[in-house]
């Protein structure tokens, strides 16, 4: 079996990615891909979601909409807890392999951000990252949210530092759970 690996794209801006028009007209754009020699079909694998919730979570407020609690709308979750956050990734309702989920990321000891169910729905449309940006005032300080059929993420951070300090823990979380890390250009993946 392969161990997992995830790879790391700055500024991609193809736009088979479904992640809407690249580069953002403001702040810095990653991508995230991933392989897992034990991954079965679709989804994220259990190595990476736990990478990525660990990576925001020692960073940020993790705000998304979940189904939880049998709540048929949804509810907004936001949460600096790590398993809380790996939610993000598996909710049928709000499901990240059909793009149908978006992680907003906020100061970590600020109360949760000012954004409601309808903020939240905007960003899984085409022009999310103007809507990520537009709603920075409101304490969000990056935005995730899936690629092309989930099988990568997609983040967006509003400021050079907020960027450098997800990069950081990005890289970090991997190195310490044992999944490869590597920066590589966009034909690489």
């Amino acid at each position: 079996m392969n161990p997992a690996s995830i790879l790391v794209c700055r500024d991609a801006r193809a736009v088979h990615w479904q992640l809407g028009p690249l580069p953002p007209p403001r702040g810095r754009f990653t991508l995230i891909a991933w392989k897992d020699g034990a991954a079965g079909d679709g989804g994220v694998p259990a190595a990476i979601t736990g990478v990525l919730a660990r990576s925001w979570t020692s960073i940020a407020r993790v705000t998304f909409l979940s189904s939880a609690g049998g709540a048929r709308d949804g509810t907004i979750v936001s949460t600096r807890d790590a398993a809380a956050a790996a939610r993000v990734f598996d909710d049928a309702a709000f499901p990240w392999w059909l793009q149908g989920q978006a992680a907003v990321l906020s100061d970590p000891d600020a109360a949760p951000p000012a954004v409601d169910k309808p903020s939240l729905l905007a960003l899984f449309e085409e022009d999310w990252a103007v809507r990520a940006a537009a709603i920075e005032p409101r304490g969000v300080r990056g935005v995730a949210r899936p690629g092309v059929d989930g099988d990568v993420a997609g983040l967006l951070a509003l400021t050079d530092e907020f960027d450098a300090r997800l990069l950081e823990s990005l890289e970090r979380e991997a190195r310490v759970a044992g999944v490869g890390w590597t920066v590589v250009p966009e034909t690489a993946l």
